[in-house]
């Protein structure tokens, strides 16, 4: 898991959490969680290269939206990792 993050004051106002595997000796992103586009979301990065965009309505700071997305990784990355070989969640 790669995790990134700023902080202000002690909120956090920027992040990016990311599940990723090793295919072919290489880390492959499979999930990922992050502010990019100024709003929280998910993206489910399918090993054909698709992606899918699920938008989260969080308010910053994202302390909470940051850890729900760890704490998601870890309990989920099973059901993940196969949807990102199958190409659906």
């Amino acid at each position: 898991m790669r995790l990134r993050f700023v902080t202000m004051q002690g909120n956090v106002i920027d992040f990016t959490v990311q599940y990723e595997t090793v295919v072919d000796g290489r880390l492959t992103p499979v999930a990922r969680y992050d502010t990019h586009h100024d709003r929280p979301h998910l993206d489910m990065l399918y090993h054909d290269g698709r992606q899918e965009k699920r938008w989260i309505n969080e308010a910053p700071p994202y302390n909470g939206i940051m850890q729900e997305a760890v704490d998601d990784f870890i309990s989920n990355w099973p059901t993940d990792l196969r949807a990102h070989f199958r190409g659906h969640l």
